[in-house]
């Protein structure tokens, strides 16, 4: 159960422009934290290496003496590519998240902590900190055989393999995170990930082929020379001690799908727990699937059936996320903008993490649902819906940590 009480603040004094404590006060209160929460530096480890298997999933174990803050994913990919006709162009949504559409971890066999979408991860870290994580390419030949990162930044919109028989690299950078990034008044560290009392801590790529990285298909284009890695590296604060009271800070992806115009259809959303965010990802109906900033239109958070906690529009969530975190360029590339498709619903109230919409029976909810509309096939700003437009929900909730006997 979600205990507003189970988390005593501590309050610090005011501080000299040095940073030292400006009375004796304040200076005891900095000593008694510290002796009861030693501060150590921040630490960092590399996992195993997830190596590429076509339509397999691959575990890596978490280590199980430490508390993480983050898992850096470090994606790198190398090919050739040969096609005797068409075109070798590479998805927007390029390419960690087309190879693997699938990621998850998992605590003690039935934890389910994150179950993402990590190009959905990108685009809340690039929210969340005003830039976006790296990533880039290269083509030309020999490239295999070099150690060289990739020179030329994949900023947004499609790119282009090369020519048939050049090499293609692409490497990207997809930060998970278990401290809520949006946090800043309070408890910010109460979700870090305490893996010291579990009996297992397993990630999981799915992964798919290496063909998905395209735009479109072309079945004149084969890759060969494949080599394809993930490196994660885990970001700790081993000092810290949240053995007991802490909470799950939960992102699972939920995915709808829409062959017409729709008014108001209601997506079930998960209850019981505080839900902080909601990320929506939203593609066109087109042959390619493209990040649509028009398919979805109007967006309702609705309580119970009758409470609207949020209303607006998607694109003026879209702008009003541009705007108040820091992406004002927003990193145009060819026309199109990097967090094409993407929106934002921050529940947290003044960065205060316990914060939030309670969504449990004892807060007199029962039911909570998002509403999305769907643009019309023709007029301005259509859909297409060649293919049905889909809308993928990022639910980001509080929920406590099981206690174990």
């Amino acid at each position: 159960m979600f205990n507003n009480e189970k988390f005593k603040l501590r309050t610090m004094h005011a501080q000299n422009g040095d940073g030292s404590p400006n009375n004796s006060a304040g200076q005891a209160n900095v000593q008694s934290q510290v002796s009861e929460n030693p501060v150590g530096p921040e630490c960092r480890r590399t996992l195993a290496t997830a190596s590429y298997s076509a339509n397999a999933a691959v575990a890596i174990d978490i280590p199980r003496d430490t508390v993480i803050k983050r898992i850096e994913h470090n994606f790198t990919l190398g090919c050739t590519a040969t096609y005797a006709s068409g075109a070798f162009t590479v998805s927007p949504l390029a390419c960690i998240t087309k190879v693997i559409p699938n990621y998850y971890l998992v605590a003690d066999g039935s934890r389910n902590i994150k179950v993402l979408d990590l190009y959905m991860s990108r685009c809340m870290s690039a929210l969340a900190f005003g830039s976006f994580p790296r990533r880039a390419y290269q083509t030309g030949a020999s490239l295999l055989a070099s150690t060289l990162q990739p020179t030329t930044e994949h900023l947004a919109g499609t790119v282009a393999g090369g020519a048939t028989t050049q090499d293609f690299i692409y490497n990207e950078i997809v930060p998970v995170h278990f401290e809520n990034p949006f946090a800043y008044s309070v408890g910010k560290s109460i979700s870090l990930l305490y893996t010291k009392n579990l009996s297992t801590c397993t990630q999981t790529f799915g992964f798919a082929t290496i063909d998905n990285i395209l735009n479109a298909a072309n079945a004149a284009l084969a890759f060969s020379a494949i080599t394809c890695n993930v490196v994660s590296t885990i970001v700790e604060n081993r000092d810290a001690d949240i053995s007991a009271g802490a909470f799950d800070f939960t992102e699972t992806v939920i995915r709808k799908q829409y062959s017409s115009q729709t008014t108001l259809s209601n997506i079930d959303l998960n209850t019981g727990n505080k839900l902080t965010g909601l990320g929506l990802m939203v593609q066109d109906g087109g042959a390619t699937r493209l990040p649509s900033d028009v398919a979805c239109t109007d967006l309702n958070l609705v309580v119970n059936g009758a409470t609207s906690i949020q209303s607006t529009n998607f694109k003026r969530l879209m702008n009003a996320n541009k705007s108040r975190y820091s992406l004002g360029d927003d990193q145009f590339a060819s026309g199109v903008h990097a967090l094409n498709g993407f929106a934002y619903m921050n529940l947290i109230k003044d960065g205060n993490l316990l914060s939030g919409l309670d969504t449990r029976l004892v807060a007199g909810v029962s039911q909570v649902q998002l509403q999305v509309s769907t643009a019309s096939s023709t007029g301005v700003d259509p859909a297409t819906y060649t293919n049905p437009v889909q809308i993928s929900v990022l639910q980001q909730q509080m929920i406590p940590v099981p206690v174990k006997s």
